[in-house]
């Protein structure tokens, strides 16, 4: 905190300085007795690591007499650092007085070297903070892409890639398997075979059949002529057939104006796996499936007007190339400069953005808030770490 000088009739903040050895140098703290007690009264900047024992009470940042305050939610210490689980939609807050406007406040967000994936999101820094309803805060935040593809194999159980590549569904083909039915059609008759019948003896010559056949039965065999054994249906022994017919069917049956019909031969197909389209069968599969994600790291600046939180800009810190571990505000008169960094003690790859404010709302307290990650597939920060504030 500042200390207070009146300069030609004004008060204003003021840097004091103390010579040692014949130089001035700036002081970093000033004490003064305050009936019998001494107290702090000028400060140019804290810091707080947090490395203390679990605790729902914040205390004092150490080495100061310069207190906490629960501005918003509950908050507590938790494995060396300052903790919340109240929800970031309501953005909770912590802060300590500093008695004045221009400062810069940093905190770490991101242990350096976490990976995107494993990174967290909505952790900033407050200043300005008047009370709970009224302050200015930045916060940084992220938005995930997903790119899949899909990846289609050459064949599936022995059967080559049909199509679906680049899809989620791979689709591989194979013959399906005939299934012929012959029937008879009209006033034919199924016959397995027939031989002819000779007239008067046996006299046949082979067996005609099988096939689908027109004619007229004209009884059985005549049994008084002894058995035929050479004309018949293999296996088969009859006698000649009464003269004047002409086949006989090899069952009993003798047969006269015999002609071949043909047969109505149908095929349908069938698959033992798979769906059926036409004469192919058609086996899915899933594709195997890639999915690279692209990160658009963001800080966005934020304030409350009483209780109404309102966006004033979201900037765009990288896309897909660093985390970032460290932000800061540093503000003068009414412009606010954010930073962020790629390593949790302000190194590597670095990020600035200024804005002026216009009739800013703003008192002298500052401190850690958290805002809502506005994508559900990053995770949200609960904690913040490292927090220093000095005048500026």
């Amino acid at each position: 905190m500042p200390i207070n000088a009146k300069v030609n009739g004004s008060w204003a903040n003021g840097t004091p300085f103390v010579k040692t050895s014949n130089t001035w140098s700036t002081a970093k703290q000033v004490f003064a007795k305050v009936n019998g007690t001494w107290q702090t009264v000028y400060t140019s900047s804290i810091s707080d690591n947090f490395n203390r024992a679990d605790s729902a009470s914040l205390g004092n940042v150490p080495n100061t007499d310069v207190a906490w305050t629960q501005t918003d939610g509950s908050w507590s210490i938790l494995s060396n650092k300052v903790f919340t689980s109240t929800s970031a939609s309501t953005y909770p807050m912590i802060d300590v007085e500093f008695n004045t406007q221009n400062v810069l406040v940093g905190a770490n967000i991101n242990a350096t070297g976490t990976s995107q994936s494993s990174g967290k999101y909505g952790a900033g820094i407050a200043f300005w903070i008047i009370d709970a309803t009224n302050w200015w805060a930045a916060h940084t935040d992220a938005v995930l892409t997903g790119t899949t593809a899909f990846t289609c194999a050459s064949t599936f159980n022995g059967k080559p890639l049909q199509s679906g590549q680049g899809t989620a569904t791979c689709v591989y083909d194979f013959a399906a398997t005939p299934n012929t039915v012959s029937t008879c059609s009209g006033n034919t008759t199924s016959i397995a075979g027939l031989a002819n019948a000779g007239t008067g003896s046996c006299t046949g010559t082979g067996v005609a059949g099988p096939g689908c056949w027109t004619g007229n039965t004209v009884g059985q065999y005549n049994t008084s002529h002894g058995p035929c054994t050479t004309i018949v249906k293999p296996g088969t022994s009859i006698s000649r057939c009464p003269s004047g017919t002409t086949h006989y069917d090899g069952y009993g049956n003798c047969y006269n104006n015999v002609s071949s019909a043909g047969y109505n031969t149908s095929t349908s197909y069938s698959c033992p796996v798979g769906t059926l389209s036409g004469t192919t069968c058609l086996l899915s599969n899933s594709a195997s499936v890639t999915t690279t994600y692209s990160y658009s790291h963001k800080v966005k600046l934020i304030n409350s007007i009483a209780g109404s939180v309102a966006v004033i800009n979201t900037y765009t810190v990288n896309d897909n190339t660093w985390i970032p571990a460290n932000i800061s505000v540093s503000t003068s008169n009414n412009t606010i400069t954010l930073r962020a960094y790629a390593n949790d003690d302000n190194t590597g790859s670095s990020w600035i953005q200024a804005y002026t404010a216009t009739g800013p709302n703003k008192g002298t307290r500052h401190g850690l808030v958290l805002g809502p990650k506005s994508d559900a597939t990053v995770t949200q920060a609960t904690s913040l770490d490292n927090f220093t504030l000095s005048a500026v």
